[in-house]
Parts: structure tokens; sequence; C-alpha cells
């Protein structure tokens, strides 16, 4: 959690120092030069405006999270962009944090959704399938709860996907909550 807080406090931080002014700010932020290739951006950094919805996105889950008592850390791209650029990867519109189980079945308490594999729908891909359910707005947040399993039914992932109010089901900017629990274990 301390990761988490010192990557808002680094990229608020770092920005705040950095300028004085919000047109200061946004010619900061633009696409660099190197990311300009033949095939078009490669890695360009997100627009401004979806990196202070994804701040402002994060600030709301740890909130819900220490409302529930849900201990989480940083994990996937996120984790790494906290090492590599002490906050988040510049092209990264999400993040991603790992709860364990107790703390899952925690953070479903809270938001009312203990049971909701029972009240989800089926979705086949490619490949996979997963269970979603749809939940009710919570403050200024949106979720979905899903559970990904592969061809044959082995357990991927299970994780709340959370979303800004204002934003819509397929908003890229948005935070992933992953169950930390091995492959094939019980809750």
């Amino acid at each position: 959690m301390r990761l988490a807080v010192a990557w808002l406090l680094a990229s608020k931080t770092c920005l705040a120092v950095q300028t004085g002014s919000f047109l200061e700010l946004q010619s900061l932020w633009t696409k660099p030069a190197w990311s300009q290739q033949d095939g078009g951006t490669v890695c360009a950094p997100v627009g401004l405006a979806d990196l202070l919805r994804l701040q402002a996105l994060v600030g709301e889950v740890a909130q819900l999270l220490r409302l529930a008592k849900a201990r989480w850390l940083l994990s996937h791209g996120s984790l790494l962009g906290a090492w590599l650029h002490h906050g988040p990867v510049p092209w990264d519109e999400e993040a991603d944090i790992l709860l364990f189980a107790e703390d899952f079945q925690r953070l479903l308490a809270v938001l009312g959704a203990e049971d909701w594999l029972a009240q989800s729908r089926r979705v086949s891909t490619p490949g996979s399938s997963f269970q979603i359910y749809e939940g009710t707005p919570v403050g200024a947040l949106r979720y979905d709860v899903h559970e990904h399993r592969d061809q044959v039914g082995l357990w991927l992932a299970t994780a709340v996907t959370f979303r800004l109010h204002s934003g819509a089901r397929d908003d890229p900017v948005q935070l992933d909550a992953f169950l930390a629990k091995a492959n094939g274990s019980g809750w």
C-alpha cells in the first residue's frame, strides 16, 4: 500500500515540480518524437485527461479498500511503472492491484456482491470464457466482477474492474483488482 501511495504522490509531485500552469503541463504531456514511427505512434503517453482520471480512480479505489480494511499491492504494469517510471507506465491507461482471498471477499461484501457468481452471465471468447457480474455504482465508482477460465475450464483469474462512474463499460481508464490465489485452489 505504501508503494501505491508513493506512486500517486510521486506522479503528482513530479508534475507539480515540473510545471506551474495547466498550459505548461499540457505542453510537457505530448507525444515525444521517438514515439512517432512509420506505422503510427508507438508507446506514446496517454492524454493528460486520462492520466488525471486514472489518478482519481486509484484514489477512489484506495478509499474503498481502506473502508473494506482490504490489504492490496500494485501488480502487473502498475508495479512495473512504479519501479521504472516512478508513476504509471506513460502509455498505460489502467492500473492493476492484487488482493489476497480474505481481502477479496471483504471487498465483495462491502460492494454487496458476495453472491456475484449466481447473478453473473457467461461470455465465451476464442480459447476461453468468463462469467461477468455488473454491479451497481458505489459513490464515484462503477464496477464489475469477472472470472476467466481457459477452454477446458481451469481457473485463470478473478478480478473486480473499477471505472469512474462517468466512464462507459468499455472505458480504457480502469483499475483491475485481481484475486491472488494459486490456480485450482479454493477461496
